[in-house]
């Protein structure tokens, strides 16, 4: 018999209502199973937090804190949390299911049509910009952070960020009162390659310009498959940042515009304060070389690619229009309604003297 802290396996039953049904995945902290709701029949995620951090209180209130946090932001691009709940003296998250493969599987399989990866990645900024518009930055954005949802037929659905356990809060909250979250935000927490220059260096006030250079350097990768700066020490890796001088992205693939080749390098500057300072900055300097735009909410992928949709055209008028015109009948329909209501009590005085009469 197991003990109540180690890992599940396939057919156990957790808090007496997920079925597990098979390994998805595993990382450090944690592995992520498919599961069934036997209550709803609903299939999800369930991410267990492994036994040997289980018990790390600073591991815990990260686990917990991810998704304390994910829950404030409901968007198509960012994947839902459904619930916490502890099985004896283990805790574990559910999740949305997800079919696909991450952003990184993608990219260590094929090379990415230009159009298609900036299309991909002004999705994704959908979904960050939700988390910040919630006061939540990411600080951990990175190609196995992004998620390449399919169907179950297959058909590409909507892109989305996972993984918020490192995230921070714009304004401090009682999910950042602990001495463990104080003690955290010393430390360099992240992938390095993806790290703005600051996260590297251990600053506190961290906003959401890590973000923006975050996603400079998945720019950068999608469209060329490295990253733009690497290095075997974290010294080294913030040494080349500062220096800044990446390989031109039409040096590493020709039919790369310089257009966007100086989008990605603004958001990969050194100095926060020369970047993109949103990230609807970014996604709107990037909207000329896309088939979307940042401001529509959900997308269809077809063809390989994400392709826009609009709403009709009669939906389209604009307000000054529709202000001008609507006011007309309005104006008109008293005179109208007055001259009705006449005619039909002249006719019902008429009808009701004449059978007064004939009584």
């Amino acid at each position: 018999m197991r003990p109540s802290s180690a890992t599940p396996a396939a057919d156990d039953v957790l808090a007496e209502k997920y079925r597990l049904v098979r390994l998805i995945g595993e990382g450090g902290m944690s592995c992520v199973f498919e599961a069934v709701n036997l209550l709803t029949d609903r299939r999800v995620a369930v991410k267990w937090l492994k036994p040997e951090v289980a018990h790390n209180s600073e591991m815990l209130h990260r686990f917990l804190r991810e998704a304390r946090l994910t829950c404030r932001i409901e968007h198509p691009n960012v994947v839902q949390v459904f619930d916490v709940a502890k099985h004896d003296d283990a805790h574990f998250l559910v999740m949305e299911l997800l079919q696909g493969e991450s952003l990184a599987q993608a990219l260590a399989g094929r090379e990415l049509p230009i159009s298609e990866a900036i299309d991909t990645m002004i999705a994704v900024m959908r979904g960050v910009a939700e988390a910040h518009g919630s006061g939540v930055i990411h600080r951990d954005l990175k190609p196995d952070n992004v998620f390449l949802c399919v169907d179950r037929l297959g058909r590409e659905r909507e892109p989305k960020v996972l993984d918020f356990g490192i995230s921070k809060l714009q304004e401090r909250d009682s999910i950042e009162s602990t001495p463990e979250a104080a003690h955290r935000e010393g430390q360099m927490l992240g992938t390095p390659c993806y790290m703005a220059p600051e996260q590297l260096e251990g600053t506190l006030d961290v906003d959401v310009r890590a973000d923006v250079y975050a996603l400079g350097v998945i720019l950068y990768e999608v469209l060329t498959r490295r990253v733009p700066f690497e290095a075997e020490t974290v010294t080294g890796l913030l040494t080349r940042i500062i220096d800044n001088r990446p390989r031109p992205l039409n040096e590493l693939r020709s039919e790369v515009p310089p257009e966007v080749d100086a989008i990605v390098r603004k958001a990969l500057a050194c100095d926060p304060a020369q970047r993109f300072q949103t990230v609807d900055e970014l996604a709107h300097a990037l909207e000329p070389f896309a088939t979307i735009r940042f401001s529509q909410t959900s997308n269809l992928r077809l063809s390989g690619t994400l392709s826009s949709m609009r709403p009709p055209a009669e939906l389209q008028m604009p307000k000054a229009v529709s202000d001008e015109v609507m006011p007309l009948p309005v104006r008109r329909a008293p005179l109208a309604m007055f001259i009705g209501l006449g005619v039909v009590a002249a006719s019902l005085l008429g009808w009701w003297l004449a059978s007064d009469g004939v009584h």
